[in-house]
């Protein structure tokens, strides 16, 4: 048993992490038209609130070239990470990651 009104918290952060899935599932998996889907971030949160980092993730395609642009405003760093299969389910190795303060892949070579 849970102590004292923690069976609720248990609860409501059960229904977050359903309704982040969901939205991510039913919207943003068609590699065809991908679109990034905001997850860790304050309103869906993987455990307790982390002001110094906002994940966004989407669907692409292998076969596809895509172009990322867009403003950094107060963000010092940037990072990109492809990652091979789906994350949640284990299976996700970094083909490559790729950073705004020092764009290089993971053998280092520069973009």
């Amino acid at each position: 048993m849970l102590g004292e009104g923690l069976e609720g918290e248990g609860v409501r952060h059960l229904a977050n992490q359903v309704a982040c899935w969901l939205t991510y599932a039913i919207g943003h998996t068609d590699p065809a038209h991908p679109a990034f889907f905001r997850s860790s971030d304050l309103v869906y949160q993987w455990g307790g609130p982390n002001a110094d980092q906002v994940a966004r993730r989407a669907m692409i395609s292998g076969s596809g070239t895509y172009r990322i642009s867009g403003h950094m405003g107060s963000c010092e760093e940037f990072i990109l990470q492809i990652k091979l299969g789906l994350s949640q389910s284990g299976g996700a190795g970094i083909a490559t990651e790729i950073s705004a303060s020092s764009p290089r892949d993971r053998t280092g070579r520069r973009f």
